[in-house]
């Protein structure tokens, strides 16, 4: 972080915070390649493999953008922490995620991101009433 702070003209002996780093790297990138995604994703939905689920599901391709922003990997996850908000950061919601859930509930290749939400909220309650 100290050395991009150089790079951007900033003096980390100054601020040990380093400002200008941190917003590089923790908003504008991150917002850059969400935007990106959403472009990929919205050209990838006129694919007509793509549209239909066989090639990739649609799940994931209604939340890449929001994925990768948010800094989840699966459409599951980024339910996962949709549906539990009190955790601090992305790291905590990974944790949490691994710890709840034994296997990943599978997902159809034709749902959309409200059912997969729909989907992981049942597979919390469920998991709760073993518990």
């Amino acid at each position: 972080m100290r050395e991009i702070e150089r790079q951007l003209g900033g003096d980390p002996a100054e601020k040990a915070i380093c400002p200008r780093a941190r917003e590089l790297v923790y908003q504008l990138v991150p917002l850059s390649l969400s935007f990106a995604a959403g472009l990929v994703a919205r050209t990838a939905s006129e694919i007509p493999a793509v549209a239909d689920g066989t090639a990739t599901p649609v799940s994931v391709i209604d939340c890449l953008a929001a994925g990768v922003r948010r800094g989840f990997d699966t459409p599951n996850k980024l339910a996962f922490s949709d549906i539990k908000r009190g955790f601090l950061s992305r790291v905590h919601t990974h944790q949490a995620y691994s710890a709840t859930s034994e296997r990943e509930p599978e997902i159809s290749n034709m749902e959309e991101y409200p059912a997969v939400v729909d989907r992981i909220r049942v597979y919390l309650l469920l998991v709760d009433d073993r518990a």
